[in-house]
C-alpha cells in the first residue's frame, strides 16, 4: 500500500468571510445580541446515519449596544426591551460516492489538493429578516477523481429601516483528518465488462460552537480491466512469500578480477480466480547483477611519487554517473522488469594530474506487479560511495600502486572493493 500523505488545513478565516458582512463572533456576548445552545440530531436516512443537523436560536435587541446585560437562556433575552430572534438551522453530510481510475500506482494516491467552493441563495424578507442559505463545499481532489463534502448553515440579516445588522450566528471551523490507505474490495463483473475495486477513506473535523463532528467520506474506485476474461478473472490476490536477502552475492573473475554484485531478491503472488482456481507468479532478480566493477589501472610516470607521499598525492576528486540506458529484461504473468544502467565515472587528482576512470556500472532493477487487484513496486539499485585508498611500494623495482576502495550498498546490504589501481614509476 501506498504511503499517505495528510494534509491539515484550517479555515476559520475563510468561514468568516463568507458571513458577507457584520458578522459577530457567536461564542462571545456581541454588542447586539447572543446565540443559544445549539440542539443536534443525528440525520438517519433509510437506517444510515448520513450526517447532522444543527438548530439554535439567534436573537438581538435592534439599536441597543452592551450597557444592558443579556442572556441568551431568555427567549427575550433577559431584557425588558424587544427582542427578534430566528431559528437557525445548519447541516452537514458524510459522503459516499463512486469514481472510475485507471490504475492503483502510488502516486495518484499520495497527495490531494483541498479545494473551497461558496454559494448562497438569499430569501425574501419577512418581518425585517432576510434568511441567506450558505454553502461551503469542500473539494478534496485527486489526480484523476474528487469528491464533495457540503456544509450548509443559515445566516439572518435584520433590517427595519433604521437599523441594520447580521444577527449572530456559528461559523463552522473544518480540519482535513486526511485520507487512509486504499481498502481492497473483490473484483467484479458488470454488463460483461470486470472491474477491479478499491474504497477510499477520507475524513474532515467541522466544530460549531465548539462541539466537534466528524463527517467521513468513503468512495468506491472501479477499475476497468479491459483484457480480463469475464469468465474468468482475478477476483483477489496477495502476496505470499518474500525473500529478503541478508547478504550480496559477489562473483569476481579470477582472472581480469572483473567483479559483479546481485541482490538476490525474491517474492510470489498468488491469484484467486472467479472459478475458483488460483495460480502462483513468482518473480526473482536473483540472477541480474547491479553493480559491474571492471578493474581498471593507469600508468603514471611521476618521479615525485614514493612510497612515503603516494597516498597523500593522489586523491579521488568527484564521481557522477554520466549516461543511462533503460531496458525491459523480463516479463511474465502480470509482472515486469525494468533495468537501468548508469556508467559511474570518478576522478582523481593529485600533483598536477588529473585523470578519470568509468569502470563501474550501477544497475537499478525496478519491479512492476500489476494483476488488476493488486499493484506492487518495488526497485533495488548500489549506492556507490568512496572509501578509502590503501598502498603497495617496492622501491627496488621502482613499482609501486594505489587500490582505491569503494563501498557498494544494496538495501542496507555492503561490499567492499577496490574498483581502480594507480600504478606508478620514477623517471
Amino acid at each position: 500500500m501506498v504511503k499517505k500523505t495528510v494534509l491539515s488545513i484550517c479555515v476559520a478565516a475563510l468561514f468568516a468571510m463568507m458571513s458577507w458582512g457584520c458578522h459577530r463572533n457567536p461564542v462571545n456576548p456581541s454588542e447586539e445580541g447572543q446565540c443559544g445552545e445549539i440542539t443536534t440530531e443525528t440525520i438517519v436516512e433509510e437506517g444510515v446515519e448520513t450526517g447532522y443537523s444543527l438548530s439554535y436560536r439567534s436573537w438581538i435587541i435592534p439599536g441597543e449596544g452592551n450597557s444592558e446585560t443579556k442572556s441568551a437562556a431568555s427567549p427575550k433575552g433577559g431584557s425588558s426591551r424587544d427582542t427578534v430572534s430566528v431559528i437557525l438551522h445548519d447541516n452537514f453530510y458524510n459522503v459516499d460516492t463512486c469514481a472510475y481510475v485507471t490504475g492503483w500506482e502510488p502516486e495518484k494516491y499520495a497527495t490531494y489538493t483541498c479545494q473551497w467552493i461558496r454559494s448562497a441563495n438569499v430569501g425574501a424578507p419577512e418581518n425585517n429578516i432576510t434568511m441567506i442559505d450558505s454553502v461551503a463545499i469542500l473539494r478534496v481532489q485527486y489526480p484523476e477523481f474528487s469528491f464533495d463534502y457540503y456544509i450548509r448553515f443559515e445566516v439572518a440579516h435584520y433590517n427595519d429601516g433604521s437599523y441594520s445588522c447580521y444577527m449572530p450566528h456559528y461559523s463552522p471551523v473544518v480540519t482535513d483528518l486526511g485520507a487512509h490507505e486504499l481498502e481492497d474490495l473483490q473484483t467484479f463483473v458488470k454488463d460483461g465488462k470486470v472491474y477491479a475495486r478499491k474504497v477510499l477513506k477520507h475524513s474532515i473535523r467541522v466544530v460549531i460552537g465548539n462541539t466537534p463532528y466528524v463527517l467521513n467520506a468513503v468512495d468506491t474506485l472501479y477499475r476497468h480491466l479491459p483484457d480480463a476474461n469475464p469468465n474468468r478473472f482475478v477476483l483477489w490476490s496477495e502476496m505470499v512469500s518474500e525473500e529478503i536477502p541478508t547478504e550480496l552475492v559477489v562473483i569476481t573473475n579470477e582472472y581480469s578480477l572483473a567483479t559483479s554484485i546481485y541482490y538476490p531478491y525474491k517474492c510470489k503472488f498468488k491469484q484467486h480466480y472467479s472459478d475458483g482456481s488460483a495460480d502462483v507468479c513468482e518473480i526473482d532478480i536473483s540472477n541480474n547483477k547491479l553493480a559491474y566493477l571492471d578493474l581498471w589501472s593507469a600508468y603514471v610516470v611521476n618521479d615525485n611519487a614514493h612510497c612515503d607521499n603516494v597516498l597523500s598525492l593522489y586523491n579521488v576528486a568527484s564521481s557522477q554517473a554520466v549516461y543511462t540506458n533503460t531496458n525491459t529484461i523480463g516479463t511474465g504473468s502480470y509482472y515486469t522488469l525494468n533495468e537501468d544502467w548508469s556508467t559511474l565515472e570518478v576522478s582523481f587528482s593529485g600533483d598536477g594530474v588529473g585523470e578519470a576512470l568509468s569502470n563501474t556500472r550501477i544497475g537499478k532493477i525496478s519491479i512492476i506487479y500489476d494483476d488488476g487487484y493488486t499493484f506492487c513496486q518495488k526497485s533495488f539499485a548500489p549506492i556507490c560511495e568512496y572509501s578509502h585508498k590503501e598502498k603497495e611500494c617496492n622501491e627496488t623495482t621502482n613499482k609501486m600502486y594505489v587500490k582505491m576502495f569503494f563501498n557498494y550498498t544494496i538495501e542496507n546490504l555492503q561490499h567492499e572493493c577496490y574498483t581502480c589501481q594507480l600504478w606508478f614509476s620514477h623517471i
